[in-house]
């Protein structure tokens, strides 16, 4: 600035300095640039009188030199980062400004903001209540976390700029996701007004420049920079010292306009909102000139000052309803609005008023970019926020959008989605709404889409339904599923992503690996691992090979635009996959089968917990938690329609899915560990069903028609159901097969009423010998035979020399139960033999000891066939004792059969629990045993090493002594004689040549006080038992002694007590005797007192009576002059 002194600065006039004259930007001379001309006296001022203080005058315009870092010097660590900041002039170009911050500041990235807020306020004298201010901070943090948003304001800490720094402190020190620290604030300060501004200029030095910021505010003062804000722009417009003046003001609209502006423009097409919140004359300027960039405002009334006024304005405005255009003010109105003015403005001259009046005009004349957010009544800053935007956007579809993006639901019912505007919005455009909402779990938005016509059996789309798997975010769930059940996902070549729906993607499956494309084929892979069956035929047309160039693009367009009949079960597949608990309890709402997709989700989740890590227990409670609620979905609605029609809930239990592998509700439940589904009234009674094939009769009855079979066709013992009825019972697979082969069973056209007996007969047998229970009672009788059977003949018929009949029987026996285990193994539901032996061996423990008993019966049955003589007592041994190995103990075949039993054990409601409660023991006794181990080892290796310490050969005995040795000394077993080396003398046997054990004093004395069994110390312990025996006597005499003083003093402590008592309640009823006798003496003091009353009440009235009758009789009596004349008086 060239320094021109102001001729109308008072302070000028008296000033005798030249060094302290005032310019007209108000700054001295030493601060101002440097000419070769300059006042040499204070005379010269005079001659100032014409003197301009236009720009070309006395502006000099040069090269910046304020740009670089600061780094404020503080405690806090946020308020530590480096701030980015420049000087600029308010003529700069725009284009420059936005180049700048995109290219070196870098303010679209990693992520470029949805909307652009614009704070302006209360300055110095600025005063917030604690609630507003909570309320003005919770809509500001939510608007800028749903938005991504830029934040500009004025950048000096004070007024409402101190309150946003606040707001962006809590924001970046109570959320720690990466989008909130993401967030930027931009201060546009005018550069005059910087307090110690001098120390912003460069130096030449790329270091950042060391800011301390000042608390302190002073009347009419530069302020200090507010520190929680990312970046600065100083505009300089040559004013120095005060605040305010339309060119800040106006380069600042103009910014904002030029952000929101389109990308043709060099804009970056984020929607720009002003929100006023109290403020004076300066708030007007720069209200009205957001206005004229055409910038929506956000009115704070109940703040204070500007907002109530601009808010009193607008409701005293009156509308026509045909022009819809604003009425003039009458003039009581115009005087209150002025009035309004003086007072919260200070101002003083009629023509500042009449100018701030104009200018209030102008802003309420455009209501239509104004919105009023009452403070005292609402809370939802960021509602009004959006409302704003809202009312800039003539497009349905772009209210709905931004309604989306900042996930107001409710704006989108109140103020878009009314039953007038329903017609106007194009199915194509809630399609595109709905599958953002889906992508970026919106679900309320999708509950409202569906309402409002979407219909799903249209709308999903094998394209769609792609672009959920690629694009949805956070996948990062759905991505370790894919790593941990190794689902090779294809590798994308192309350039740039295909068959992606014009949406934003953010986080997404696509993003996070740029090469590669999930196919739904590898969902089908993925969902298969995870349920285990699952057959989806229209997910295998979506792969690799479909977007080849051999096909045409006519072709891969009708596939893709393929509909799936139950699109809201292929919706909560996805869901479940990306873990949206919340989309995936509404699709469910809406599912066909609901039951059955509950089951699944369980399923899902329990599979998905087996890729959760051991450290992360929080996303494995929150899967049981989901497990849970699914869980008990599917049970309240089994229950519901149980009790509303049992014979429909069968069914539905019993219907077997093809998409689930042919898999029904139980098996379902069974697969995911529903037991608490399966003890349902429904699911028992479909398990009874099953289990006894529609035959009505007790255990007893039938094992007697097992062992006699014509006790079918007697009513009283066996009730058949009714034919009809039977048809419709599950069936398993064997009795589907045995009623086709037999004669008129398997026809479906059963009659209840048969001709002949023979008929009926076998109409009977089929269901019985059918029945699952039936074939229990079969096995098991003949399991229980067979046991007998086969220790008779280990006992007393196995034969040295040949295989005899009865050992051919148990052969035979044996080779049949391998081969039922073969047949279990190739009727398991999978594709391939690995995944039907997995299947089979995970299906119960107990088929694990099955294949044990299996493998080493077959090696039995081949080496005895073999007939040699020297393998007879391996077979033995495998018959009885199987094997020896040094880790483990021996293990009998007979032994494991036995055990078998406890299977039959299980399904008793009596045995089967006590056997699940000593399972749990043991695996929790399995915990200890490795602890105690330790110890053990320990102890056997010293007293190993002590007892043979000269011992040079391995052996597997003295390995062996380490765990034998110390285990029996648990049970009181020391082997004295062992460990004082009193077996044998020498160093070897000269039997046996074994080492001998040599004595060692250290293992004695370590060992005396505890194991040392000689005649001294039995007789030490004898003598301390006496001694114990004969204190504890003396100790029962004492308690009982003790136990009569203390009843004695117990009683006498009740006679204390009763007899204070007593008295306390003589002085109680001897005090009130008192106070009744007081009171009886009183009030005949008062009757006496009122009897003396009487009486000279009595005597008063007598005496009035008198006096009463001597004025009536002298009132009777004639006067002189009236009566005769009388006698004289006697």
């Amino acid at each position: 600035m060239k320094f021109r002194p102001n001729p109308e600065d008072k302070r000028n006039k008296n000033c005798h300095d030249t060094r302290n004259l005032k310019c007209f930007c108000g700054e001295v001379e030493d601060k101002h640039f440097r000419e070769e001309c300059s006042l040499s006296t204070v005379n010269e001022l005079n001659n100032l009188s014409n003197s301009s203080a236009s720009d070309d005058y006395i502006r000099v315009i040069k090269h910046t030199n304020a740009y670089g870092r600061i780094k404020f010097i503080s405690d806090d660590p946020i308020k530590k980062r480096l701030t980015e900041y420049v000087r600029i002039a308010d003529t700069d170009s725009l284009k420059d400004l936005m180049g700048l911050m995109k290219k070196h500041w870098f303010m679209l990235e990693p992520e470029k903001p949805s909307l652009c807020l614009s704070i302006i306020g209360g300055a110095k004298k600025f005063k917030m209540e604690s609630k507003q201010k909570q309320i003005f901070l919770e809509g500001l943090i939510n608007a800028a976390q749903t938005t991504n948003a830029l934040i500009i304001t004025s950048g000096l800490s004070v007024g409402i700029v101190k309150v946003v720094g606040d707001a962006f402190q809590n924001l970046h020190s109570r959320f720690f996701d990466r989008k909130s620290q993401q967030i930027k604030c931009l201060g546009v300060s005018p550069w005059g007004y910087v307090l110690n501004r001098e120390l912003l200029t460069s130096r030449g030095s790329s270091q950042p420049i060391d800011y301390s910021f000042s608390a302190e505010v002073k009347e009419k003062q530069p302020v200090s920079l507010n520190a929680n804000h990312t970046h600065y722009i100083f505009v300089d417009e040559g004013i120095r010292n005060r605040y305010g003046g339309s060119a800040s003001a106006e380069f600042r609209a103009k910014l904002e306009r030029q952000i929101s502006a389109d990308s043709k423009d060099g804009g970056w097409e984020i929607p720009v909102v002003l929100v006023v919140v109290e403020g004076g004359y300066d708030v007007l300027i720069d209200a009205q000139n957001s206005l004229e960039q055409k910038i929506p405002i956000v009115i704070c009334s109940g703040t204070g000052r500007i907002a109530d006024i601009l808010h009193h304005a607008i409701d005293l405005q009156q509308r026509d309803e045909k022009t819809r255009k604003p009425s003039e003010f009458d003039q009581e109105q115009e005087a209150d609005l002025k009035s309004m003015l003086i007072s919260c403005l200070s101002l003083n001259e009629s023509d500042a008023v009449d100018e701030a009046y104009q200018m209030l005009i102008k802003i309420i004349k455009q209501d239509d970019l104004l919105t009023i957010f009452d403070m005292n009544k609402s809370t939802r800053l960021d509602s009004a926020i959006l409302y704003a935007l809202i009312k800039t956007q003539s497009n349905v579809k772009s209210q709905l959008e931004l309604c989306l993006a900042w996930d107001q639901i409710d704006v989108a019912k109140e103020k878009i989605l009314k039953p007038v505007h329903q017609n106007f919005i194009p199915s194509a455009d809630l399609e595109s709404i709905m599958m953002r909402a889906l992508i970026e779990d919106k679900t309320q938005f999708v509950k409202l889409l569906l309402e409002k016509g979407v219909v799903f059996c249209k709308f999903l789309t094998i394209e769609r339904l792609h672009m959920l798997y690629n694009e949805s975010d956070k996948p990062d769930k759905f991505i370790t599923n894919f790593n941990y059940f190794r689902i090779k996902q294809k590798i994308h070549h192309s350039t740039g992503p295909r068959h992606k729906l014009p949406l934003p993607r953010t986080n997404s499956v696509a993003e996070s690996d740029t090469n590669v494309v999930v196919y739904l084929e590898s969902v089908r892979k993925l969902v298969k691992r995870m349920l285990g069956r699952f057959n989806h035929d229209i997910y295998e047309f979506d792969d690799e090979d479909l977007y080849n160039a051999e096909h045409s693009k006519a072709l891969v367009a009708l596939i893709q635009s393929q509909c799936f009949r139950f699109p809201f079960r292929e919706l909560f597949i996805w869901a479940v996959l990306f873990h949206r608990q919340e989309m995936a309890r509404f699709v469910w709402e809406n599912s066909e089968d609901s039951i059955a997709l509950a089951l699944v989700g369980c399923k899902l989740y329990r599979s998905a917990m087996k890729a959760v890590p051991v450290y992360d227990t929080e996303t494995y409670s929150l899967l049981e938690k989901y497990i849970s609620e699914f869980e008990n979905l599917a049970i309240k609605t089994l229950e519901k329609m149980n009790s509303s029609d049992p014979e429909t809930t069968l069914y539905l239990i019993e219907f077997r899915c093809e998409t689930w592998g042919n898999m029904n509700c139980l098996d379902l439940a069974s697969s995911c560990q529903a037991k608490h589904f399966l003890s349902t009234i429904a699911c028992q009674n479909s398990l009874n069903s099953t289990w006894c094939h529609g035959i009505q009769s007790g255990i007893l009855a039938s094992i007697l028609a097992i062992v006699f079979p014509p006790l079918l066709l007697v009513d009283e013992i066996f009730a058949f159901k009714y034919v009809p009825e039977l048809k419709k019972m599950p069936q398993t697979d064997q009795s589907v097969s045995m009623g086709n082969n037999l004669p008129h069973i398997g026809n479906l056209n059963l009659d209840p009423c048969y001709e002949c007996k023979t008929n009926e007969f076998l109409f009977r047998a089929f269901w019985f010998y059918t029945a699952p229970r039936t074939k229990f009672f079969l096995h098991t009788i003949v399991f229980i035979l067979f046991l007998f059977y086969f220790t008779w003949v280990l006992l007393f018929r196995l034969n040295n020399d040949s295989v005899n009949r009865h050992e051919i029987a148990i052969m035979c026996y044996l080779a049949a139960m391998c081969l039922e285990k073969c047949r279990q193994v190739c009727n398991a539901k999978a594709e391939r033999l690995k995944n039907k032996v997995i299947l089979w061996w995970n299906t119960s423990s107990w088929y694990r000891v099955d294949l044990f008993i299996c493998i080493f019966a077959l090696i039995t049955i081949i080496v005895r066939s073999l007939e040699m003589p020297h393998f007879h007592g391996l077979c033995a041994n495998l018959y009885a004792i199987i094997s020896e190995f040094p880790f483990m103990p021996n293990s009998s075949l007979v032994i494991v059969l036995y055990m078998k039993i406890f299977r039959l054990y299980t399904v008793n409601k009596n045995l089967g629990p006590k056997l699940v409660m000593i399972q749990r023991m043991m695996k929790e006794l399995l915990t200890f045993i490795f602890i105690l181990l330790v110890v053990l080892v320990a102890y056997g290796s010293a007293k190993q090493a002590l007892l043979f310490p000269n011992v040079d050969r391995f052996n597997w005995q003295a390995i062996g002594n380490i765990i034998n040795a110390p285990y029996w000394v648990l049970y009181g077993e020391f082997d004295l004689d062992l460990s004082f080396a009193r077996t044998c003398q020498g160093e070897e046997n000269e039997f046996d040549g074994k080492s001998c054990p040599v004595y060692n004093l250290m293992f004695s004395v370590s060992l005396s006080e505890k194991f040392e069994a000689t005649e001294e110390y039995r007789e030490l312990a004898l003598n301390l038992q006496q001694s114990v025996v004969k204190q504890l006597a003396r100790d029962l005499r004492q308690e009982a002694e003790d136990s009569t003083e203390g009843m004695l003093k117990e009683i006498h402590k009740h006679q204390e007590l009763l007899s204070e008592s007593m008295k306390s309640m003589e002085m109680q009823i001897n005090s009130r005797l008192k106070a009744e006798s007081t009171k009886i003496e009183h009030l005949g003091r008062r009757m006496s007192f009122m009897e003396l009353h009487l009486k000279n009440i009595a005597t008063a009235i007598e005496k009035l009576a008198i006096l009463t009758n001597t004025q009536d009789s002298f009132m009777s009596t004639p006067t002189a002059q009236d009566s005769p004349k009388s006698a004289p008086l006697q």
